[in-house]
């Protein structure tokens, strides 16, 4: 489901802070890294505070429903004229491995293709295998960094692997 409205993402805290969660406890236990309470409220709030980049003419954010429980969401969010950002990938544990990350991430390729974009990007964290595999099936080549990182942000760029996919 596409949300059309700032207000619509109220309903999305739960798997937000599930992925914010998810996030932090696989950074501590791959790499000993702690990310602070201010750093997972950052990660929590990013999509409202820059919700007009990731909605409109600009951009797109999904959820994945399984009955009337959000299970998954992602989003593309707006960095030029011709690059936008896949951000947000995330489908709960339990919901994995029957085509919910890839339905969400076909979604926002045919959306970036309408919008306009010639070039998605994305950063993703080494110990997201079954997500960088999803990538690389999909055509995405691995890249050096490019600017506007997020984690540099979160000090865990060491960690993060980077794609670019030509539209």
């Amino acid at each position: 489901v596409c949300i059309k409205s700032v207000d619509q993402l109220s309903g999305c805290k739960e798997i937000q802070l599930e992925y914010t969660k998810w996030i932090a406890s696989m950074l501590k236990t791959e790499h000993g890294i702690i990310i602070s309470s201010d750093n997972i409220n950052l990660l929590m709030d990013e999509i409202r505070f820059n919700w007009p980049l990731y909605s409109g003419c600009l951009g797109r954010f999904f959820l994945a429903y399984i009955g009337t429980n959000i299970v998954g969401m992602a989003g593309i969010k707006h960095f030029s004229t011709d690059v936008c950002e896949l951000k947000r990938l995330y489908v709960s544990p339990l919901h994995r491995r029957v085509g919910l990350g890839r339905n969400l991430v076909e979604r926002l390729l045919a959306a970036a293709r309408i919008l306009g974009y010639c070039q998605v990007r994305l950063e993703t964290l080494d110990f997201m295998q079954e997500a960088i595999q999803l990538y690389e099936s999909l055509g995405f080549v691995r890249s050096p960094e490019f600017a506007g990182t997020e984690g540099r942000s979160y000090c865990i760029q060491e960690h993060e692997i980077y794609f670019l996919l030509d539209l």
